[in-house]
């Protein structure tokens, strides 16, 4: 029997999808599944997103057709406030190795009781890599933290979750790269100048209110008058760690 398919599964983002498919696509972005609904509801959770797969996959296989419940499904997820949105980090794959204060990722490597962190790939390939400091910021709390750049590498910095791989590669972490771009979830904008080896940038995290706020500086001056970013603490899950990653070769040291 013929199979009438009624939903797009997609890896990637709304933008891509053309306007006469939008009210049938559900948005998987490339890095982790973090959002799976159209471009204006809100997250679904785990166990809606099993549901989902337990129901499309049948269809695919050509054993039945979609039920109709899928259009519950996401009629539910349309009603949801913004203010019931989470924002989620991809499933963990990095493993962290403890080095000092510092946690780095396989390429990388701190000094022992200080505060050099430098990285020459991961398994000696040309791609990115990240260290973090063990030293968690939760809700309420505040942090500053403040890093010279040692080497002629691009290096990104900012904070990220516990799950998160990379700075400002998901939903979860916030960076500041040297190209003067700040990203969250892959998504890039200009921000500040650029940087490069001999400045230090310092980052200050502040979770004491409502809204978390990011604030970025180079050599003590402020990159712009208003935070990088401004997050409400509803959305965060878990503790922010300060993070640096970049290209192979990148250096910097604890200030």
């Amino acid at each position: 029997d013929e199979v009438h398919i009624r939903l797009i599964i997609t890896a990637n983002r709304a933008s891509a999808v053309r306007r006469q498919d939008m009210s049938r696509t559900w948005v998987l972005p490339h890095f982790g599944v973090s959002e799976v609904a159209n471009p204006t509801a809100s997250c679904t959770s785990a166990s809606e997103l099993k549901e989902l797969f337990a129901s499309v996959e049948p269809a695919l296989r050509g054993q039945r057709s979609i039920p109709g419940r899928l259009d519950l499904a996401r009629a539910n997820l349309d009603a949801r406030s913004p203010s019931q949105r989470v924002r989620f980090a991809p499933p963990q794959t990095e493993r962290w190795q403890r080095m000092g204060i510092w946690e780095c990722a396989d390429g990388v490597h701190a000094e022992l009781g200080g505060g050099v962190v430098t990285s020459e790939g991961p398994s000696g390939s040309s791609g990115w890599a990240a260290a973090r400091l063990c030293e968690p910021v939760h809700r309420e709390e505040r942090a500053e933290i403040t890093v010279e750049v040692l080497a002629d590498v691009v290096v990104r910095v900012g904070w990220m979750s516990t799950r998160s791989s990379l700075v400002g590669a998901d939903e979860l972490s916030f960076g500041f790269g040297a190209f003067g771009v700040k990203s969250n979830a892959m998504r890039f904008q200009e921000y500040g100048r650029r940087y490069g080896k001999g400045d230090r940038i310092t980052s200050v995290l502040d979770r004491s209110c409502v809204a978390a706020e990011i604030h970025f500086s180079i050599n003590g001056v402020p990159c712009e008058n208003t935070p990088a970013f401004v997050v409400p603490e509803d959305e965060i899950v878990g503790p922010l760690l300060f993070a640096v990653c970049g290209r192979p070769g990148f250096k910097v040291k604890l200030v």
